[in-house]
């Protein structure tokens, strides 16, 4: 039976999607230790009116910027990479990059169109990945269905319960709580496909992952927006983007 740390270690190949969002947020954050400044530069600051300079790329770029506020931005940074890299690869290496993908695109543009539309921002990627905690108890399920109690000692499915419990938690935030009603019709509508993948898994079969265009497809999303918004983020350490 598979435990889910062997699900992380098995041989699926690299959760490019997930590795992308979280290469971006790491990269498009790390001025702001240095020079607090650039949150106004990339930004952040549109969320209290105090950026006279809003531009039709802030909106692109927040989405990987970190910190700001509370919380701080090592932990905002933190428990949003972290979300992804045990959540969101989970996702993406049973269900495959192609449903991942369009996953996290549904969440970037339905929060792309609120930001627009009702004139509201926010920065950080929660917008996308608090959309995986409704995939948790899938996973939360199958550790307990294969492990029953010894399942308290994988540290992965503590890990899993924990960030579960989290994401509740964080219902309290309104960009949390969309990502999270954005979530629902995918987990509905592929909970199946996870259950047979997780059970082809123990029983060594090929997965239905959506290989090919789709994959392709997917990986290329995240690599254009943090490809963008470190483009950005350079332009304003070398003092071109003001």
């Amino acid at each position: 039976m598979t435990n889910l740390r062997a699900l992380l270690r098995a041989k699926l190949g690299l959760p490019w999607v997930t590795l992308l969002f979280v290469a971006g947020c790491v990269a498009t954050t790390l001025p702001m230790y240095f020079d607090r400044g650039y949150y106004l530069i990339l930004g952040v600051g549109h969320e209290d009116a105090d950026n006279a300079h809003i531009r039709w790329w802030h909106a692109l770029v927040t989405t990987f910027v970190h910190g700001g506020g509370f919380p701080g931005t090592t932990a905002h940074l933190v428990i949003n990479s972290v979300f992804f890299l045990v959540l969101g690869s989970m996702i993406e290496r049973v269900l495959g990059s192609g449903r991942f993908g369009a996953l996290c695109a549904a969440c970037w543009c339905v929060g792309l169109a609120l930001k627009i539309g009702l004139h509201r921002y926010a920065h950080g990627i929660s917008n996308i990945n608090w959309a995986f905690v409704v995939f948790a108890p899938v996973f939360i399920g199958h550790g307990w269905r294969t492990e029953r109690a010894r399942a308290f000692k994988d540290p992965v499915f503590l890990l899993v319960v924990v960030l579960f419990v989290l994401g509740l938690i964080g219902l309290v935030n309104t960009w949390h709580a969309i990502a999270m009603l954005v979530g629902m019709p995918f987990v509905l509508a592929w909970r199946r496909v996870l259950r047979d993948n997780l059970r082809k898994m123990d029983q060594g079969e090929p997965l239905d992952r959506w290989q090919g265009a789709a994959r392709m497809a997917a990986i290329a999303f995240p690599a254009a927006l943090a490809g963008f918004s470190i483009v950005m983020t350079l332009g304003a350490v070398l003092g071109k983007v003001r």
